[in-house]
């Protein structure tokens, strides 16, 4: 069945294509339209599934109330209640949600950006992109709002976590507790890339917490691996066939632990003795009997900061604004006892 039409609602109603359009765009009352008239047009239309054109509608009125999210993954708890807050927001606030997902692909961010651009989008979301400088390149260029989430931005409004010191205390903390019960063992660093900005705050944070223990660093500690739990599961096997000094492993994100978790599945008798260091929260991590501890961020808050910095746009007198969100040390029910 095709779309229907407003000039098919006209015919099966008898109505005008002008009272069923004044109807449907809400402005039925402002032209005194009879009550029983909107009713009767506003039930064939959902009997009919009518769905507007809002493109249209925001190029006829000169003004936009689409908004988009540019997200790396829906996989992950963290970004998933990030969506979950835009979505909310938008409808609270009358906006057009467009939220697509470019599973840390620079030519897809590059894809998607152009995209919502295209759509007359007002404002783009753009939460932990690869290709950041490009992708706000092209915002500024196309006079589209821009606000980063999760990463660093320039002069650009962003809000984030203070992913260098969250990284130095939870790796601080394993390191503590790895030569608390532990032979003299090395902690390592699973997951992300070299090109990846948050990545690199966060290894930068692992190194200092490192030096802080008067400890001694070496280039094969840092184990990179691209954001999907098959990586990080090749990655760790990899490294435990190579090393027998692991004590603790520092976790970029949950998909990372995913693949570590399944890694250990297959040896559940070295797990116990594991000291993990996970960058990002879940609930079930608390009850677990095992040497956790994490960074936990506050993503619904973190997305309302965000949509803030976007109403005030208008006033920031062209100048990004930064802020960072609060987060969380949380240990499991071991690392508790420990």
């Amino acid at each position: 069945m095709g779309k229907t039409s407003i000039k098919e609602l006209s015919r099966i109603t008898g109505f005008s294509a002008t009272t069923v359009s004044m109807v449907l765009n809400g402005s039925a009352n402002q032209y005194k339209i009879a009550k029983k008239t909107q009713e009767t047009i506003l039930e064939v239309a959902q009997k009919h599934n009518y769905i507007p054109n809002l493109h249209a509608r925001n190029l006829r009125n000169k003004v936009s109330n689409i908004i988009a999210l540019m997200i790396p993954t829906l996989t992950n708890r963290f970004f998933a209640e990030m969506a979950e807050t835009f979505e909310q927001l938008a409808r609270m606030n009358d906006k057009f949600p467009l939220i697509t997902v470019t599973h840390h692909d620079e030519e897809e961010e590059l894809k998607t950006v152009d995209y919502f651009i295209s759509q007359n989008t007002d404002c783009i979301f753009t939460a932990n992109p690869m290709a950041q400088e490009v992708v706000s390149q092209r915002c500024t260029e196309a006079g589209v709002k821009q606000v980063i989430l999760d990463a660093v931005g320039g002069n650009k409004n962003m809000v984030t976590t203070d992913n260098f010191n969250a990284a130095r205390i939870l790796t601080y903390n394993v390191i503590v507790a790895m030569e608390e019960c532990c032979a003299p063992k090395e902690v390592y660093y699973i997951g992300g890339t070299e090109r990846h900005k948050v990545t690199k705050l966060r290894f930068q944070g692992f190194l200092k917490a490192i030096e802080e223990r008067g400890r001694t660093f070496s280039e094969d500690m840092f184990v990179p691996c691209e954001f999907n739990p098959e990586a990080a599961y090749k990655a760790t096997k990899s490294l435990f066939a190579t090393r027998e000094n692991i004590g603790g492993l520092f976790l970029n994100s949950l998909q990372t632990m995913e693949g570590v978790i399944r890694f250990f599945t297959e040896d559940l008798d070295e797990l116990p003795h594991m000291h993990l260091g996970v960058f990002d929260y879940h609930p079930f991590i608390q009850i677990l009997d095992l040497n956790i501890i994490s960074v936990m961020q506050d993503a619904d808050q973190m997305m309302q900061m965000a949509y803030e910095l976007y109403v005030n746009a208008a006033t920031n007198g062209g100048q990004g604004k930064a802020y960072y969100s609060p987060h969380k040390i949380i240990y499991s029910q071991k690392a508790r006892r420990t």
